[in-house]
């Protein structure tokens, strides 16, 4: 029974390193997107970005 429970852990333990990559992942795409949109507007623009 201790293989099985190793590859529990295993699987447990990926789901919480992948998870945590997925997340630092979309929070770059994120504030990538974000700067892009900042970048493309225009001087009036920049004040509501930066409230926003």
């Amino acid at each position: 029974m201790q293989l099985k429970e190793d590859k529990m852990l295993g699987f447990i333990i990926g789901l919480i390193i992948g998870g945590t990559a997925g997340v630092f992942t979309m929070a770059l795409c994120t504030a990538a997107g974000q700067a892009d949109k900042r970048e493309n507007c225009t001087d009036s623009d920049k004040y509501f970005y930066w409230v926003w």
